[in-house]
């Protein structure tokens, strides 16, 4: 149900952290040749399901029915405001690590880490409702502010459009954020760069990718450069990128000719990129009619 030991603080983002925690470990037990340990990890990587509250709901928030919540050891739910430790907090309560902080959640709204299960986002997507549903969370997140460029939990939820077969809105929405966020200032990052996660971050994004952790994948969106080449020291390999007609980067992240079309039509991931790849950029999203899981 919840995550054990430490402090009686975080119970809710630290489960949910040590689920992918064990899905990570479940792909290295896989790769030694250790199935049962990959069996028993896969199994516990899947326990952020016993933090879903299907009966939660957020103030102003039509449609958004179900959040992830803390959860005691009986398997009762406590409260936590969904807009806790968010911009919208009624209370402005802390959501640092303090004695006084029981709402289970860490640096990061319920609201955001309801988001967070990228081993399994099709049943998260389940969760809430399908697609359509999906899709409208993600708006709302967006539109209402509850997206915080400034830490971690938020930042793989500018691409989560790919899971629901709309990957231009990753692009138009990820954009955005480097226009709104990001600069080349001295203070150019929104937040702590935290041993280079805010800088690689951004790198990845001006890459037109973003890689799945713990995975071989990467969701893929357009570069912010004509060519773009990667180089392996170990591999001695070098991968390129190129975008066939380029025409720019529009200054606030909106619009332009920057959505894949062509030889990755509406790309959900590449397990591995090839050492040569070319993408035709339009100023039309597309849609994917099935989702690749």
């Amino acid at each position: 149900m919840f995550s054990p030991g430490g402090a009686n603080t975080k119970q809710a983002s630290r489960s949910l952290e040590h689920a992918f925690n064990d899905f990570s470990i479940s792909q290295v037990a896989k790769v030694l040749g250790k199935t049962e340990d990959a069996q028993t990890y896969t199994q516990r990587a899947g326990n952020f399901v016993n933090l879903w509250n299907p009966n939660i709901t957020v103030p102003g928030g039509p449609g958004v029915i179900g959040m992830m919540q803390p959860r005691f050891a009986n398997g009762t739910f406590n409260f936590t405001d969904p807009r806790h430790c968010s911009v919208h907090d009624p209370a402005k309560a802390t959501c640092f690590l303090n004695a006084a902080n029981r709402d289970g959640f860490y640096e990061s709204s319920p609201i955001v880490y309801s988001q967070y299960a990228p081993q399994d986002t099709a049943k998260l997507i389940e969760l809430q409702g399908g697609l359509d549903k999906f899709i409208s969370r993600l708006d709302f997140i967006f539109d209402q502010d509850y997206f915080d460029s400034t830490d971690e939990p938020s930042q793989q939820i500018p691409f989560m459009y790919h899971y629901a077969n709309r990957p231009g809105l990753s692009t138009q929405r990820s954009r955005q954020i480097i226009a709104q966020s990001f600069n080349t200032s001295i203070n150019g990052l929104p937040g702590n760069d935290d041993s280079g996660a805010m800088g690689s971050y951004a790198a990845f994004y001006l890459s037109g990718l973003y890689p799945l952790p713990a995975t071989q994948q990467f969701l893929l969106s357009s570069p912010y450069f004509q060519q773009i080449s990667f180089f392996n020291p170990v591999l001695n390999t070098t991968t390129k990128i190129v975008a066939e007609n380029f025409n720019g980067n529009p200054p606030d992240g909106t619009g332009g000719r920057v959505f894949i079309q062509a030889r990755f039509p509406c790309p959900l991931s590449s397990v591995l990129i090839a050492e040569s790849s070319e993408l035709e950029l339009s100023e039309r999203g597309c849609e994917r009619t099935t989702l690749q899981v």
